[in-house]
């Protein structure tokens, strides 16, 4: 991790509103690839993480 990230991480450490939920990179892989979201033409590469992880926690 570089700069950002472990500003991100110690804004979910310090900041006790902040709900945090750790999800295993397996778990995204599985939703994934057993839900097939279809994925915006306009997503950028840099996005797709991103995207994943979000489709996976979002209800």
């Amino acid at each position: 991790g570089g700069p950002i990230g472990f500003k991100l991480e110690a804004i979910a450490q310090l900041y006790e509103e902040c709900p945090v939920s750790l999800i295993a990179a397996r778990t995204i892989t599985v939703n994934i690839n057993r839900h097939a979201p279809e994925i915006p033409d306009t997503l950028l590469k840099y996005q797709y993480a991103a995207f994943q992880t979000a489709f996976t926690v979002l209800p």
